[in-house]
């Protein structure tokens, strides 16, 4: 086995993978954007299954009321 490689191939462990990552900006206007724990916004889509619309819409800055962003979203795809 090539020293080079862990056991299990030479993918990073995934925690150190996600640590390394530069933080992207959150762009509200297609992303959750609700309040992390870690201080950052939730980078998922609108249509994010792990905060309810009500967090969704409380996120401040968006151009237009949440449902009719997410309407223009579920449009697009």
């Amino acid at each position: 086995m090539d020293h080079t490689q862990t056991q299990h191939g030479s993918q990073p462990d995934s925690n150190q993978a996600h640590a390394s990552r530069p933080k992207a900006s959150v762009d509200i206007e297609k992303q959750c954007g609700v309040p992390l724990p870690s201080g950052a916004q939730c980078a998922r889509s609108l249509t994010c299954t792990r905060h309810g619309f009500a967090a969704k819409r409380a996120v401040p800055g968006r151009s237009a009321p949440f449902d009719q962003l997410l309407a223009e979203y579920r449009r697009a795809s």
